[in-house]
């Protein structure tokens, strides 16, 4: 199965089951081999919106570590 597709069935998974710091977890380890990816970036920023992080997210928009 295309690794895309794998990640994102197990991303939805995840987030139906609202575990959303374990998809951060899996996101932020893609995003390491990808990091302009944009779907990665939407789909992190997604799970600090849901947990109402909202002051988190802009640390990964400059670039700093979480």
């Amino acid at each position: 199965m295309d690794r895309k597709i794998e990640i994102s069935k197990q991303i939805d998974l995840l987030f139906d089951q609202e575990n959303y710091q374990n998809a951060r977890k899996i996101l932020l380890k893609e995003l390491k081999g990808n990091p302009n990816d944009h779907w990665l970036l939407t789909r992190i920023s997604t799970t600090f919106y849901e947990e109402k992080k909202y002051k988190k997210n802009p640390r990964l928009l400059n670039g700093k570590k979480m």
